[in-house]
């Protein structure tokens, strides 16, 4: 759907560390996403990980019972495209691999999977649409359960883009106690960490111009600034919101001692994060001490709000969108509110790309798709590729959902679908019958 022809009503379904959050705005090409309506249900990854990185089978399960009621909402809601992905705690888990193909067989959606330094490049954009142009040179910090993200840059998109280990949930998991208090000893030891890290990785950061503005973003942020004074959500969007290092660094040691019902009844901590709050703090503090920062801006508008813009087709996106839907491992079929792979023939993809100069990002690989014959079959599989530079057209056949019967008729690929049948992989895949997901985990894909 073109969004010349009216509102395109658009569903982000964020797989994150505490919870499957479903939002759906409707997308002008000119005004900014008009937000329709948000489903969010607990899942819990973060806190059910063990040590060694596997996710236990309590929140596998609630995983799946929330994308199946977020993908009845969006049909509910006549969500004409959905995209659905998963970030850090699935990403990284030890068993992600496991836990997406049950997901895809339980639910028939395909869950893309993020990686860190895109989400960096997302929400950056999405930071600076809320700002503009007024904001001059703008650092991004994001922290989340599982990894925490950094960007920098002065135009439409960063300069910079990182992704570090250092999530609030992560961190507790493997540095922390599993019940406070903590020892100051522990938490010192922490904020070692945290800082050397960050000023290794922040290098490239530190060496450019200081900018302007330092914003934050997330709710690992939102709520450490409420807790230091920030007004109340119900304040609105609009209404100023900041993070003091000085406030924040008297509160640590408080954090350290309390217990998590404690943390929570404090103001702004909700009681999911209050276990992995004090982790959060030491990251925040160590950002704004590596970097030099007295103040960090909170920005109401995030990850989410990044992948709208990229699919409202704004001007100020970067070479980094998700174009023509945005789709990560599929699409959504509005009518029957299923999420459908479509499944290419590598034949009709070499002779649509046979003339396409490589290298070439996926954004010049679909536009040159849609040139040759557009909205055609390969032109949906073409959208399913993770995001990132091809070096050849072999290249991108091993990277897409391969029909194993080309000379199908489009009926007979419908009810591959609505019966969920394992869609068709490259010939190097097929043996192991792993799913487009699992190959792409392993190849380091990102989208």
């Amino acid at each position: 759907m073109h969004m010349t022809d009216g509102p395109l009503r658009f569903g982000v379904l964020d797989i994150g560390s505490n919870s499957a959050h479903l939002r759906v705005a409707d997308l002008h090409p000119d005004r900014p996403p008009r937000p329709v309506r948000s489903v969010k249900n607990a899942v819990r990854l973060a806190e059910a990980t063990d040590r060694h990185g596997v996710i236990g089978r309590p929140a596998v399960e609630r995983l799946i019972a929330a994308v199946r009621e977020s993908v009845a909402a969006a049909a509910a809601l006549d969500v004409a495209e959905l995209v659905p992905y998963a970030t850090s705690a699935l990403r990284d888990a030890a068993n992600r691999d496991d836990v997406a193909a049950e997901v895809r067989a339980a639910t028939g959606v395909e869950l893309g999977f993020l990686t860190g330094e895109r989400e960096a490049r997302l929400t950056f954009l999405a930071a600076r649409r809320w700002y503009g142009w007024s904001a001059g040179p703008m650092l991004l910090a994001d922290i989340g359960g599982g990894s925490m993200e950094l960007a920098y840059g002065a135009g439409r998109e960063p300069e910079i883009a990182l992704s570090l280990q250092l999530g609030a949930g992560r961190l507790t998991r493997h540095h922390l106690p599993p019940r406070p208090p903590v020892r100051k000893r522990t938490y010192k030891a922490l904020r070692a960490h945290v800082r050397s890290v960050l000023g290794e990785a922040a290098i490239g950061i530190a060496a450019r111009p200081a900018p302007v503005r330092a914003v934050a973003t997330s709710k690992t942020f939102t709520q450490l600034a409420r807790l230091c004074g920030a007004p109340k959500a119900k304040a609105g969007p609009y209404r100023e919101r900041h993070l003091d290092r000085r406030d924040l660094h008297r509160w640590i040691p408080e954090l350290a001692k309390l217990p998590d019902a404690e943390r929570a009844r404090l103001r702004g901590v909700k009681a999911s994060r209050a276990h992995q709050i004090l982790a959060g703090a030491i990251v925040a503090e160590g950002v704004m001490d590596v970097l030099g920062l007295d103040r960090l801006d909170i920005c109401p508008w995030a990850l989410r709000e990044g992948i709208f813009l990229h699919r409202q087709g704004d001007p100020a996106d970067g070479p980094f969108g998700l174009r023509r839907g945005g789709q990560v491992g599929g699409r959504t079929d509005r009518h029957r509110g299923e999420h459908v792979m479509a499944l290419a023939d590598a034949r009709e993809i070499e002779e649509l790309l046979g003339d396409l100069a490589f290298p070439a990002d996926k954004d010049r690989i679909v536009e040159h798709a849609h040139e040759r014959r557009p909205e055609g079959e390969a032109e949906h599989a073409l959208l399913s590729l993770p995001l990132g530079t091809y070096d050849s057209v072999a290249e991108v056949v091993r990277s897409v959902p391969l029909d194993p019967d080309p000379g199908r008729t489009p009926t007979g690929r419908d009810h591959q679908r609505r019966h969920h049948e394992k869609p068709g992989l490259g010939e190097h895949q097929r043996h192991a019958e792993r799913s487009p997901v699992e190959d792409g985990l392993d190849r380091g894909d990102e989208v």
